[in-house]
């Protein structure tokens, strides 16, 4: 299991074998990447090999406060205001957090 405080947590379900190795990377500000290799047999009645869970709290849907914002990244803010749809302006954090807040007011 991933824990993420700012997206959610995340998990994968694979019933079956490694068979090449295996590696994950979960990093704040570029995609994450799975290189993996697995002979998977089926886990559910649909024949299901494996499964990518997110689990996304209410509290993760939050309206979020100047103070909430400081104590995050500025690649954090960027991430949660892509997944909000608010375009940001401005090249400081100050500046971004300011343009998040008046786009949170707007919706």
């Amino acid at each position: 299991m991933h824990e993420d405080p700012v997206e959610g947590n995340c998990y994968l379900l694979i019933v079956g074998r490694n068979s090449a190795g295996f590696t994950i990377s979960f990093e704040t500000d570029k995609a994450t990447v799975i290189d993996a290799e697995f002979k998977c047999k089926p886990h559910d009645e649909r024949g299901t090999l494996i499964e990518y869970v997110e689990e996304i709290d209410d509290a993760f849907q939050q309206t979020y406060t100047e103070e909430e914002l400081n104590a995050l990244t500025v690649a954090q803010i960027e991430l949660i205001a892509a997944e909000k749809g608010y375009t940001l302006t401005g090249s400081t954090k100050a500046e971004k957090i300011a343009s998040f807040i008046a786009a949170q007011q707007e919706t």
